[in-house]
């Protein structure tokens, strides 16, 4: 089984270090604006082996909308809080919970989101996470993250999918679920970083 935790790569001269070396070549960082408000920053895989990971730096700009979607991820993840705080919400399908619309989720097919019906989910566990700590989550996992403004996260995934598609769970219309994203121009990926980095410096 892959593994979902990635903390490893998440001691604070490691990811400074990745930090720095993103800030030397910023062309080779992917960033873009988020619908769900926030910033994402897709750093080149860190070079230590070709089982080492992804990273992608989140920056909230403010809560996210909607209160956030239930869900699950193609890949297994280990993230770690450089500022603010994150509650993180996990959830188990159930026959007297909540219901939601189930969809599938792919970014690379057209369209992304496709039904597969309704499901019924509890909460069965809230963890909030500090500047320091660190969380990690199977691909399997269904879960909310719920961050305060200003929050700023760095994610250590791994390199290749695990799963075929992520479960989103939501009382929205499929008609309002596709993404919008807005490239962020090089001078924004560049002060992003610079944030990030100053985040971890005075953790």
């Amino acid at each position: 089984m892959a593994t979902s935790d990635f903390s490893r790569y998440l001691s604070r001269p490691h990811i400074e270090a990745v930090l720095r070396r993103a800030l030397e070549a910023p062309e080779t960082v992917e960033g873009t604006v988020h619908e769900n408000h926030y910033h994402k920053l897709i750093l080149r895989r860190d070079e230590v082996g070709h089982a080492s990971p992804i990273y992608r730096g989140h920056i909230w700009l403010s809560a996210p909308g909607r209160g956030g979607t239930v869900h699950t991820h193609r890949w297994g993840f280990s993230s770690i809080v450089l500022k603010g705080e994150m509650t993180t919400r996990t959830f188990a399908r159930s026959e007297t919970g909540i219901s939601f619309e189930h969809y599938a989720y792919n970014p690379d097919e057209d369209p992304q989101f496709s039904r597969i019906g309704t499901a019924t989910l509890d909460v069965v566990d809230s963890c909030r996470i500090r500047p320091g700590e660190c969380y990690s989550l199977s691909p399997e996992t269904i879960h909310q993250a719920r961050p305060i403004p200003g929050t700023m996260t760095l994610i250590a995934r791994a390199n290749s999918p695990s799963l075929a598609f992520a479960d989103v769970f939501t009382k929205i219309a499929r008609a309002d679920l596709a993404e919008t994203v807005t490239a962020l121009s090089p001078v924004e990926i560049g002060r992003d970083l610079e944030a990030l980095l100053k985040a971890v410096e005075e953790s």
